[in-house]
């Protein structure tokens, strides 16, 4: 019984303590954040006596800076490292105290200490020279690479180190020939060297000094050092992303001749290119891989990508002829009738259907290529279900809705867990959405929500909001409806037909709420054609009639991409990203829109997406 009344008496005096203590670190918090130091040193000194953990140390020794209580946080930090040694950063903390207190002659005694008794290995070294860095010591972190270097010459971590000690000081030639004489040694460097330069060079502005350093360094060692690859694909890398593909392409072509590489690195530049819609110079390397007329894998792919850059290259002005797309099919027409129809043509047949159906008013013609296509033997299930896509997609253009629903349905059956399924089962959704069978429609979508892509799941919410905030008020049904045939319009390029029912449901509906949807669609439907100051004029009617509305984000985002991409005035591209970054910080498009504010402001941060991709979708 006795016992038992003892271990009561502990327990509670145990509760009582802890208790005591948690009600200490509350006050402590609350008084630090208040900024009240004067009471918060005293409960972090109770607190640390009985925790000494980190957080608690860094705090109390905080309150003591700010309470001018430099003795006792100098006994603190000492006790400190006594109790932790060989931890140099707690060390070198010290000597940043004497440094912040003029005491010079403390400071470099510990600086001497930690760099005399740093044992010389690898390891040691690079852990030395991290926490001289960590204090801005930048010069005894030099002294202690060297102090390694002399007895280890080639060792990549002290070329990276070294180049990061100069780029602080802002030595830049010493910084570059420390990276340049490790890949003498070591090529395989190479990524970790890009990694490097990417977060210090401005690569996109032709002035910046460092780039300009950068390519000289680069030419003359591919001319000292010739049988050096690791420069030239250096070389290459730089001219790649300051964007000079001619100069990147020229240098590959000397590449591949001296080494009889076959096209294999003209080919890389080439799509590179063409994904940055450089499609003269895309072409250009391709043809090169034509004309070395080796028929090889490279060489059926440049034929393909030849005639695909050359149709980019045609619609990318927007202003493009007739005779020029039937100049183009008939290049298409020429090579299939090379080779004939096979899985090896898939894409070329793919590609001219939807040319002939989206550009040449011939979707008869696409749909009978596709059709053919179906036949091939060698096809794989996947090939056989996107070929029905595309039909479907085909069908939709020439207005035969519920053919491509019965596609879309195949597909979505046959591949229930794939990919391919969960487009087909979306594009459905959309069918019966034209269609005005909005409740089925939405059913489908919210499906769709869960689905594992998420470009797909976000093009289901996108249309799942917009069918439950403008459907299920009998009053509104119609302009619902007519705003559903308006986008099967515009889906089927037939926008002047759109913009008058869009322009009638505000006539016969003026409360209608789809006013800011409209704006958007329009201004989209005008982009897609090239009228880019037009889709601009629909986009600022969201912005300043509609700034609350779930579309204003949208609406600031392809703002500032027009003026970036299109219009080319980079001082209204970064106002507009601003903007979106300011008054909508919780939109999906802020993390995209400030890589591209730092890019075009000149910030030292590389925007590594293509602004556009492109889509045989339509």
């Amino acid at each position: 019984m006795k016992k038992n009344i003892i271990i009561i008496i502990c327990t509670l005096l145990c509760n009582l303590s802890w208790s005591q203590s948690q009600e200490d670190i509350q006050l402590a918090q609350e008084y630090y954040i208040k900024g009240d130091f004067n009471k918060a040193v005293y409960y972090y000194k109770k607190v640390y006596k009985s925790n000494n953990s980190v957080i608690y140390y860094t705090r109390y020794l905080d309150c003591l800076i700010k309470t001018e209580e430099y003795k006792t946080a100098e006994k603190l930090i000492i006790k400190r490292v006594k109790s932790n040694k060989g931890d140099l950063n707690l060390e070198l903390s010290l000597a940043q105290f004497y440094i912040d207190r003029e005491n010079i002659e403390k400071s470099n005694k510990i600086f001497e200490n930690v760099y005399s008794s740093c044992i010389n290995t690898p390891q040691n070294i690079n852990k030395t020279f991290n926490a001289f860095i960590e204090v801005d010591q930048i010069d005894w972190a030099i002294k202690t690479l060297e102090k390694g270097r002399k007895q280890n010459k080639k060792i990549a971590q002290f070329n990276f180190n070294f180049a990061k000690a100069y780029s602080i000081q802002g030595e830049q030639d010493k910084m570059l020939n420390e990276l340049l004489d490790l890949l003498s040694y070591d090529s395989y460097s190479i990524q970790g060297v890009k990694d490097f330069l990417i977060n210090r060079v401005d690569f996109l502005n032709k002035e910046d000094q460092l780039l300009n350093l950068l390519s000289k360094k680069l030419i003359y060692m591919n001319q000292k050092k010739s049988e050096k690859l690791v420069y030239l694909e250096l070389l290459i890398w730089t001219f790649i992303q300051s964007e000079n593909y001619n100069a990147a392409l020229t240098q590959t072509i000397g590449l591949d001749k001296r080494f009889n590489l076959m096209g294999e690195e003209v080919m890389r530049i080439g799509q590179i290119c063409l994904d940055n819609q450089q499609y003269k110079i895309a072409n250009k390397a391709f043809k090169y891989i034509i004309n070395l007329n080796q028929e090889n894998e490279f060489f059926y792919q440049a034929e393909q990508l030849s005639l695909n850059s050359n149709f980019l290259k045609i619609t990318s002005s927007r202003d493009f002829t007739k005779q020029e797309i039937i100049d183009c099919i008939n290049e298409y027409e020429k090579i299939l009738s090379k080779y004939k129809k096979s899985r090896r043509t898939l894409k070329l047949i793919i590609e001219l259907s939807h040319i002939k159906s989206y550009y040449g008013d011939m979707p008869k013609q696409g749909i009978e290529l596709l059709n053919e296509a179906l036949t091939i033997r060698s096809l794989t299930d996947i090939q056989r279900a996107e070929i029905k896509v595309k039909l479907a997609d085909i069908h939709v253009l020439k207005g035969d809705i519920w053919e491509a629903s019965l596609l879309y349905m195949q597909v979505e059956n046959d591949f229930k867990f794939e990919l391919i399924g969960e487009e087909a089962k979306f594009k459905n959704a959309q069918v019966f959405y034209y269609n005005g069978e909005f409740d089925y429609a939405q059913s489908q979508l919210d499906i769709l929500k869960e689905s594992t892509s998420k470009l797909i799941a976000n093009d289901a919410l996108e249309l799942s909001v917009l069918i439950t905030e403008n459907f299920g008020l009998d009053s509104n049904y119609q302009a619902m409806n007519w705003f559903a045939n308006g986008e099967l319009l515009i889906k089927q390029h037939k926008y002047k037909e759109a913009f008058n029912l869009f322009d009638s449901i505000s006539l016969v509906y003026p409360s209608n709420g789809l006013a800011d949807e409209i704006f958007l669609r329009k201004g989209n439907a005008m982009y897609e054609q090239g009228f880019y100051q037009k889709s601009l004029d629909f986009y600022l009617k969201i912005i300043d009639n509609y700034p609350q509305e779930i579309l204003a984000d949208n609406a600031v985002y392809k703002v500032a991409e027009l003026y970036q991409f299109k219009l080319i005035d980079k001082q209204k591209a970064i106002e507009t990203y601003k903007k979106l970054l300011v008054d909508y910080p919780g939109s999906l498009f802020s993390d995209e829109a400030r890589k591209r504010y730092r890019v075009l402001r000149g910030d030292k941060i590389i925007d590594d997406s293509n602004p556009e991709y492109r889509k045989w979708n339509n």
